[in-house]
């Protein structure tokens, strides 16, 4: 049985006041995006959410939760240098991976992106 991963959203560290993050939708972009924008927005504005807690980005207790802390530094470690070697761009809505030229490497878009000419 696979296991369902919850995105971080939420303060990305309890350490760095301001600094919020949103990430980890895998395919879950496209509803997932307007709960982290609500989310991070009622944290600006000092609002209390209801869902704050269940995605919240700092939940994760090393410790407890050693699996989960080595596969996100693998992921981490792994996006870093495909971005870095491949130079890729990943939508955030819903998280189809694109090359520079815009083809598409991974799903779920089924067609290249259309880059206009700029001259």
């Amino acid at each position: 049985m696979e296991q369902i991963k919850i995105p971080y959203i939420g303060k990305f560290s309890n350490l760095m006041e301001g600094v919020y993050v949103a990430t980890g939708f895998k395919k879950w972009g496209m509803t997932t995006s307007h709960v982290a924008a609500k989310i991070i927005t009622d944290e600006i504005i000092g609002k209390e959410n209801p869902y704050a807690k269940v995605f919240s980005a700092t939940r994760l207790e090393p410790i407890k939760n050693h699996k989960e802390l080595g596969n996100m530094l693998k992921q981490t470690i792994y996006s870093l240098a495909i971005n870095k070697v491949k130079k890729t761009w990943d939508c955030p809505c819903h998280g189809s991976r694109f090359s520079y030229e815009g083809k598409v490497i991974n799903e779920p878009s089924k067609k290249d992106l259309k880059i206009p000419d700029i001259d």
